[in-house]
């Protein structure tokens, strides 16, 4: 992989914070001679509801958020994300 990267002129690499993305992103800036930043924007996320689901209706759902965030109509599923969080946070709490 490294050697095909090298042909590209990239100048920095941006990974996952997932140890399996750091151990291969640390082989890849020393093959390149790049830095790396790791940042929490690449890490995966779960998928609630949909999680390890591969049926007819996971996917039709799957390709209306697709086709929503690409038309940028993601508002609510990011209010829908920030009410589950917030539940999340109350449970951990015990409130």
């Amino acid at each position: 992989m490294a050697q095909r990267l090298k042909e590209c002129r990239i100048i920095r690499l941006f990974t996952s914070p997932l140890l399996r993305a750091m151990q291969t992103a640390e082989v890849l800036v020393h093959e390149l001679g790049i830095p790396y930043a790791v940042t929490d924007a690449l890490r995966e996320y779960d998928c609630g509801v949909m999680e390890e689901r591969s049926d007819e209706i996971a996917w039709k759902t799957y390709e209306e958020v697709l086709r929503d965030w690409v038309d940028g109509q993601l508002e609510r599923y990011e209010l829908l994300a920030r009410e589950e969080s917030e539940i999340e946070g109350h449970r951990a709490s015990g409130r």
